[in-house]
């Protein structure tokens, strides 16, 4: 799809969107056209490939819109190509979402925002207490996304989501002869770390603690 969107158009529709701005409507096609000295059938294939990759939307008959892009487009889009990447390896994969989460671990830290950091507490909790699998897993993104939000970087929280099909399979506990409650005993306690190393505003203790989180999973097979 985006291969068969050339540089030079790719440059015009971004130029297009920077004039109208988000949620417009697009000039019509023989106006289009003439600007960019393509036919109407060239123009369409490729209104057509830029809807595909979100830059653009159809409203049925009102026409074709501009339309901001989300990190859910951009992962929708990316995950076909990264099976063909390095990065569908979760051993590859587990260096970057290291890199991400301590990054975000340590703008919280710094920036020390209440309302994500008590979201991240609640999570911490639920894995605390609970002891069904689903829930634990859902406390587990819960506390890693509140920790992104924390960080406020809105650079961060776009690229964490947009990699967070990937994510979710990147890692698993290492068991090393515990049994299945002690590995997630600790697992909890490495969380209830985390959080209360951002909450310190040590942003050197904020990295340990993520550092020391990860080096109690290993990625998943392939």
């Amino acid at each position: 799809m985006v291969g068969d969107v050339d540089d030079g158009l790719l440059k015009l529709v971004d130029e297009l969107r920077e004039q109208l701005g988000p949620g417009k409507r697009l000039p019509s096609e023989r106006t289009l056209s003439e600007r960019w000295n393509v036919s109407r059938v060239t123009l369409r294939d490729r209104i057509r490939a830029f809807e595909s990759i979100g830059l653009l939307e159809r409203r049925g008959t009102a026409g074709v819109y501009t339309r901001e892009v989300q990190p859910e487009d951009l992962a929708g889009i990316l995950s076909v190509g990264f099976r063909a990447t390095i990065l569908a390896n979760p051993h590859v994969f587990r260096s970057v979402r290291i890199g991400l989460e301590m990054k975000a671990a340590t703008l919280a830290a710094s920036l020390q925002s209440p309302v994500p950091l008590a979201y991240a507490e609640q999570a911490v909790r639920v894995m605390e207490t609970s002891s069904d699998p689903d829930e634990l897993m859902q406390a587990d993104r819960d506390f890693h996304h509140a920790v992104l939000e924390a960080s406020g970087d809105e650079g961060l929280k776009f690229v964490a989501k947009m990699f967070e099909n990937l994510t979710d399979r990147s890692m698993t506990l290492v068991g090393g002869g515990e049994t299945r409650a002690q590995i997630r005993d600790r697992y909890v306690r490495a969380h209830r770390e985390i959080l209360e190393a951002i909450r310190s505003g040590d942003e050197a203790r904020a990295i340990e603690s993520v550092s020391q989180h990860y080096s109690q999973v290993h990625p998943q097979s392939a």
